[in-house]
């Protein structure tokens, strides 16, 4: 199941590189070596959009400790759900999260704050289905919501990323982008919605889009560092040595 998770999300990845390199391709072309309004990003000659140093550092030094938090609590992920809540992020457990979220364009996990409409619906949704209860508004907080806290170690993960990340003010957050983010293949698909989308727009993309490689490459790193680890136990086990 995790091997099916991370396959899936790769492929999300290459749709993505692909839509957003046409993008470049059709709109960008007369920018090179010119700089964008964004705080965040440039786009350089070679066709390649880069975060500036800080936000790269910023990136770096998040995944670095979201492994050490999840490395922590690798006996007990759940105890991961702890550490958020610690850090005044709600968490609500509702039953079949996964299907009911459907209903308000959000998926099981870590939700950036939502405005109008979508956040009195997910107010009710978790209102009905929750036994924790949220206040009715039209503007709700960051938040995770999850069917049970016996998640998969490496979808937490992936989700612990994307909170650290919003929660460090890491570009590609904002709800403009997170609505873009999740189009992402209607705009492929969708020529009159892709030349709507404004310069600003695709480079706040961009970085989503980045944000979200920064998390399944953590997912990778913990993998093959968790699978060394327990096969250099396993060996040491059987050996009583291992040899280095």
């Amino acid at each position: 199941m995790k091997r099916i998770f991370v396959q899936f999300v790769f492929k999300i990845i290459e749709i993505e590189k692909q839509f957003l390199k046409w993008y470049y391709d059709f709109r960008y072309g007369k920018y090179l070596n010119t700089k964008s309004v964004s705080s965040h990003t440039h786009i350089t000659a070679n066709e390649t959009l880069h975060l500036d140093a800080q936000e790269k550092l910023a990136a770096k030094q998040t995944v670095e400790q979201a492994k050490s938090i999840f490395k922590e609590n690798l006996k007990d992920p759940s105890k991961i759900f702890d550490y958020i809540k610690e850090h005044k992020t709600p968490v609500y457990l509702v039953p079949k999260a996964n299907k009911a979220l459907w209903f308000v364009g959000e998926e099981e996990g870590f939700i950036t704050p939502k405005k109008g409409i979508s956040a009195l619906f997910l107010c009710l949704l978790i209102n009905v289905f929750s036994k924790e209860k949220i206040p009715f508004t039209f503007k709700t907080p960051a938040m995770f919501v999850v069917r049970t806290y016996e998640l998969s170690a490496y979808f937490l993960a992936y989700q612990l990323y994307h909170w650290m990340a919003y929660s460090r003010n890491l570009s590609g957050y904002d709800p403009k982008t997170v609505k873009n983010f999740k189009n992402i293949f209607n705009l492929e698909n969708d020529a009159l919605a892709r030349r709507r989308l404004s310069i600003e727009e695709i480079l706040s993309l961009r970085e989503a889009i980045a944000r979200d490689i920064e998390a399944i490459d953590m997912v990778k790193q913990l993998a093959l560092e968790i699978s060394g680890q327990k096969k250099a136990s396993d060996k040491l086990k059987e050996q009583g040595d291992i040899s280095i």
